[in-house]
C-alpha cells in the first residue's frame, strides 16, 4: 500500500507578492522541490494549483502551491485532497507565522488558526483542523509586538532571507521524520 502525502506551501499569487513574508510557505516549497529532486512544478487548472509529485513503493508525496489568494487557499487544497484521495492526517500546510521570530519554526498538528486567514480557509474547507502545520517565523524584531498585517505583507530584507534559508534544511528533515512516523504507524 502506498501512503499518500500532500505538502502545501501557502502564499499569494503574482510577482508583486513573491518576496512578501506571507509567501514564505510557497518559497519553502520551491526550495523543497529542488532539494528533494522533484520534477518542475506544473500548473493544473482543475486543482487551482501548481504541483509536483514523486511516488515509490512506500509513499507518494505531492507538493502543491495554490494559485489562489491566501484567504481562498482552502478551496484549492480540498480539491487536491479529494482528487488524490489523501487522508487529512497526511496533509502538511507550510505557512508564515508572525508570532514566531524570523528563521524559527514549529511543526504542529490539530491546532486552531490563531487568526491566520489561509488556515481559516483550510479549516472551513475541511471542517476540521486535524492536519499538520509547519509554521515559519517571519517576525523581524523580537522587541515590539505588531499586528500581523503590519508584518506579513512586507518584503524580506536580503539578510533575513539568508537567515531563514539556513533553517530550511532542518525544516525539511522535520517533515521527513514526521512522514516516516506516519508510515510506521500505518504498518
Amino acid at each position: 500500500m502506498t501512503n499518500k502525502f500532500l505538502i502545501v506551501g501557502l502564499g499569494n499569487p503574482g510577482i508583486i507578492y513573491q518576496k512578501n513574508r506571507h509567501n514564505i510557505g510557497a518559497y519553502f516549497l520551491c526550495w523543497l522541490r529542488k532539494r528533494w529532486l522533484f520534477p518542475e512544478f506544473r500548473k493544473n487548472k482543475k486543482l487551482l494549483a501548481e504541483f509536483s509529485s514523486v511516488k515509490n513503493k512506500q509513499k507518494q508525496i505531492i507538493l502543491t502551491v495554490p494559485l489562489l489568494f491566501m484567504n481562498e487557499s482552502g478551496k484549492s487544497i480540498s480539491i487536491s485532497k479529494r482528487i488524490h484521495q489523501i487522508p487529512l492526517k497526511n496533509i502538511f500546510v507550510v505557512h508564515d507565522d508572525s508570532d514566531i521570530a524570523g528563521g524559527e519554526f514549529k511543526l504542529s498538528f490539530d491546532r486552531g488558526s490563531a487568526g491566520h486567514k489561509g488556515i481559516d480557509s483550510i479549516i472551513r474547507s475541511f471542517g476540521s483542523q486535524k492536519f499538520h502545520r509547519l509554521r515559519i517565523g517571519v517576525r523581524q524584531d523580537a522587541g515590539k509586538r505588531k499586528k500581523a498585517d503590519e508584518i506579513v505583507l512586507k518584503n524580506f530584507q536580503p539578510e533575513e532571507v539568508k537567515k531563514i534559508e539556513e533553517k530550511f534544511e532542518m525544516m525539511g528533515k522535520e517533515l521527513e521524520k514526521r512522514i516516516e512516523k506516519i508510515i510506521a504507524e500505518n504498518r
